[in-house]
């Protein structure tokens, strides 16, 4: 073996640890329009996590699971990040939150017309409906607690939940109210959107973030390198203009 072709090997060996070392690896799940494996550049918040890596000089991957193991496999060391999750307080024990949101979404309780839901202040005025919710979503405990004295019936996915609510199997049916028209509009017959509304209020409204595990040594330079990038896409404008993408439709095939 000739002396170059050795030092070839050992240039293209370390080429190919720096890319391995450049590469992001993000578990999520599909949950449209913000993420799906099918709509381009993944869906729009996908997209902006992309664009944030790529400022900061990182490649990203992503790998798409059922929510529950999506949040799992993050914690398993394979994983750099999970995208995108509340930062509640059970999860800020397992991961580190990015500091500048993603996005805000309102979760509202989507019901057909011929529902009388009316006026509502909290949440155990709602006890006489069937409530659907899906499973390993943040708000889904705050629905179960006993408190509210709720009829609730956990449901796999947004998609059956929706389908169920279509066909009255249940009354009530929590869900983002972004999530839940992309939905209606694209999953299901044409018009049948225009048969459901939604609550007068939202149940909540809150942010989604970028998670990083605790249990990696090298999550917070990621971190801040993936803030101070996301930072400046609001400052030049990308943030917004990618979200005026989001509102034209522009993610929706690739």
């Amino acid at each position: 073996m000739s002396r170059w072709f050795v030092i070839l090997l050992i240039i293209l060996s370390f080429c190919s640890y720096g890319a391995e070392k450049k590469m992001i690896k993000i578990t999520t799940g599909d949950y449209p329009p913000w993420s799906s494996q099918n709509y381009k550049h993944g869906g729009f918040i996908s997209h902006i996590i992309k664009e944030s890596f790529k400022r900061a000089g990182y490649n990203v991957i992503y790998y798409y699971f059922p929510w529950a193991r999506a949040y799992k496999e993050g914690l398993s060391g394979k994983y750099h990040a999970s995208a995108f999750w509340f930062c509640t307080v059970k999860r800020k024990q397992d991961y580190y939150c990015n500091e500048e949101p993603l996005a805000s979404e309102d979760i509202v309780f989507f019901h057909l017309r011929t529902t009388q839901v009316g006026e509502w202040k909290k949440l155990s005025d709602l006890a006489h409906f069937r409530i659907g919710t899906t499973r390993s979503y943040a708000y889904t405990p705050k629905l179960q607690s006993e408190e509210h004295g709720l009829t609730i019936e956990t449901i796999n996915s947004d998609e059956i939940g929706l389908n169920m609510l279509l066909n009255e199997r249940i009354d009530l049916f929590a869900l983002s109210m972004i999530v839940g028209y992309s939905i209606l509009n694209h999953k299901f017959a044409p018009g049948t959107a225009k048969l459901v509304d939604i609550s007068s209020k939202p149940i909540t409204t809150d942010n989604l973030y970028l998670l990083f595990p605790k249990t990696k040594q090298d999550s917070e330079p990621l971190l801040k390198a993936f803030d101070k990038a996301l930072k400046s896409m609001h400052k030049d404008g990308t943030y917004d203009e990618y979200y005026n993408k989001l509102l034209e439709g522009y993610y929706l095939k690739k």
